[in-house]
């Protein structure tokens, strides 16, 4: 008896490990790695979207609106929460209307984190990504120094990382819960690198 449960709990072992195997490995990625994509200055702007496609990331088609949400995200004043419905409905109109980094906007599965990989209007290297919790710790970490501050609902850190200029930005469940429709997304940060060889002049 000892030995058939020895070899049933053996064989549901195999099981698991074998479906594990044949699973990817951190499908969805999160904010850390997407960041490390980001600040990887071997890659290009197509080979960072690559990296993510072979994890599941596509492109969903609601780059608009997560382009609106980073909008909003970057332009709310924790002190006038009154004004917050206007500027995502200003946000929405905007997004709707621009082109930038539509080529290069991917989702992951269940939708939670979502990046544009793209090129600003000086040719730099540009990631803005977004999440559906606010996961400060790897922009903490390659912002060594810069200080994370939060008043009210909202939260933001800044500064020069490696051959970089970081910003984020974080809203709570509350402050997501007060835009109608909820807010689809409660961080965003923005990653623009030093010129690197091969950008445009």
């Amino acid at each position: 008896m000892k030995n058939r449960l020895q070899t049933f709990v053996i064989a549901r072992h195999a099981v698991l490990w074998a479906a594990l195997a044949s699973t990817p490995v951190m499908a969805w990625a999160d904010a850390g790695t997407v960041l490390s994509l980001c600040l990887d200055t071997h890659l290009t702007p197509e080979e960072r979207a690559t990296r993510l496609e072979q994890r599941g990331w596509r492109d969903t088609g609601a780059a608009a609106e997560a382009l609106a949400t980073a909008l909003t995200l970057t332009q709310l004043s924790a002190e006038k929460p009154e004004n917050w419905e206007r500027i995502y409905s200003q946000s929405t109109e905007r997004a709707s209307t621009t082109s930038f980094g539509t080529d290069g906007f991917l989702a992951a599965p269940g939708g939670q984190h979502a990046v544009f990989f793209t090129r600003d209007a000086a040719g730099l290297q540009t990631c803005l990504y977004l999440g559906g919790i606010v996961d400060t710790g790897p922009l903490v970490t390659a912002l060594d120094g810069s200080i994370l501050r939060t008043i009210g609902e909202v939260t933001r850190i800044r500064g020069d990382g490696v051959k970089s200029l970081i910003t984020a930005h974080g809203m709570t469940e509350a402050g997501r819960n007060m835009f109608t429709p909820r807010l689809p997304y409660a961080m965003t940060f923005t990653v623009v690198l030093d010129r690197q060889p091969g950008d445009l002049p």
